[in-house]
C-alpha cells in the first residue's frame, strides 16, 4: 500500500521514476520501495523530467505537485498541495487502475 503522509498543506508521497518512456504514465505500485511507479517521456536532463512530473501529477490529482526531495534521484518525495481528501482520492483512483 502506498504510504500517504498528511501535512498542513496536503499530502506527501514517494514515487519511483523511469525516464524517457513513450509517454507519461502511472505504472503501478512498487511494494519493495513502497513507491508509486511513474514513467515520464522527458529525459532526466536539465530538470525536464522533474518539470513533467510536477505538471502531470498536478493535472491528474488537481493539487499542486512539488518535488521536495530527490531532484537528482529516481526516487522522489512529492508534496501534493491542496485538499487532502481530493489528493488521496485521486491517488487511490490511480492505484486502482493498476
Amino acid at each position: 500500500m502506498l504510504k500517504i503522509s498528511k501535512t498542513n498543506k496536503g499530502v506527501i508521497i514517494k514515487i519511483k521514476v523511469n525516464a524517457q518512456s513513450d509517454e507519461f504514465a502511472v505504472a503501478g505500485f512498487d511494494p519493495w520501495t513502497e513507491t508509486l511507479k511513474i514513467r515520464v517521456k522527458s529525459p532526466a536532463k536539465k530538470e525536464k523530467a522533474n518539470l513533467e512530473i510536477e505538471r502531470e501529477l498536478s493535472r491528474i490529482t488537481g493539487c499542486k505537485a512539488i518535488i521536495k526531495q530527490g531532484k537528482h534521484s529516481s526516487i522522489k518525495t512529492i508534496e501534493l498541495i491542496g485538499r487532502q481528501e481530493k489528493a488521496i482520492k485521486a491517488l487511490e483512483s490511480l492505484l486502482n487502475e493498476h
